[in-house]
């Protein structure tokens, strides 16, 4: 079933239900249930909150569903698709085995963890890419952005 709802038009079908089922039945029922301080996720919350934190929570799981997400961040991004955010795509190396010592080392072993290489992307502003002006100025400002990547909601 799961499957399906990456195909069109499934996945507008689905999409569709979701926010009929989650505006009709689901925040209603909410609103019942949360008028009651004592069912509230905290006492101190109000009621609106008690019901924007489940609809907000609804709402982010729906791309893992629906697979909005589906970009593969292993393959790197041709420039020719980052020419209007004037940005250059690169890719940062994960750590050496030597390189990753202490506490982050226990906690990637007991998570079953290693360190690859990651997709970032280098960002000037006001400043067009040159071939020969790839590094920045002193007094140059530049963001390099990495993609957050598997972040999972369930």
């Amino acid at each position: 079933m799961v499957e399906l709802l990456l195909y069109q038009p499934f996945k507008s079908l689905y999409t569709l239900y979701f926010f009929a089922d989650l505006l009709l039945f689901k925040v209603p029922l909410w609103l019942i249930y949360y008028s009651r301080r004592a069912n509230r996720p905290r006492n101190s919350w109000t009621l609106t909150r008690s019901v924007m934190v489940r609809v907000i929570r609804a709402v982010v799981a729906l791309p893992q569903r629906i697979g909005f997400s589906n970009r593969d961040l292993s393959k790197d991004v041709p420039q020719s698709k980052l020419k209007k955010f004037d940005a250059r795509f690169v890719r940062v190396d994960g750590l050496e085995d030597s390189e990753l010592v202490g506490e982050i080392r226990d906690f990637a072993e007991q998570a079953g963890v290693q360190p690859v290489s990651v997709p970032c992307f280098w960002l000037r502003r006001g400043i067009k890419w040159i071939p020969e002006h790839e590094k920045a100025g002193e007094d140059e400002k530049v963001i390099l952005h990495i993609h957050g990547g598997a972040f999972l909601v369930s």
